[in-house]
């Protein structure tokens, strides 16, 4: 496999539960992520602040998941699904992006529920 280089963009979180559950949490984190879309059971976030690499992003969201009040965390568990994407940009097409996320951050995001 070649690699590739690319350059990070961001990470999105995209959100699916209740609308209650989801408004809970998108309530609360409001202050620190940009709400892309919130539509009834679906939400898709980006966090407010610009980091260079992916890891640090989703270290940043594990951090902010971890931080939910105790209500808000429950709305958080409850989500059917919780999803993390990443988007880089290559110029290169057709060829397929490699990168490493370390073992702690993967675990954080478990811990989190990510």
């Amino acid at each position: 496999m070649r690699q590739v280089k690319g350059t990070f963009l961001d990470v999105d979180l995209d959100l699916h539960g209740s609308p209650s559950d989801i408004e809970q949490v998108v309530s609360v984190m409001a202050p620190s992520v940009v709400v892309m879309r919130h539509e009834g059971q679906d939400a898709s976030l980006e966090l407010a602040a610009q980091f260079s690499s992916a890891e640090i992003a989703l270290q940043a969201f594990a951090e902010l998941i971890q931080a939910l009040p105790c209500d808000a965390r429950s709305a958080w568990d409850r989500l059917e699904y919780r999803s993390a994407n990443i988007g880089l940009r290559s110029g290169s097409q057709g060829r397929k992006l490699t990168g490493a996320i370390s073992l702690e951050v993967i675990g954080t995001m478990f811990t989190s529920g990510l």
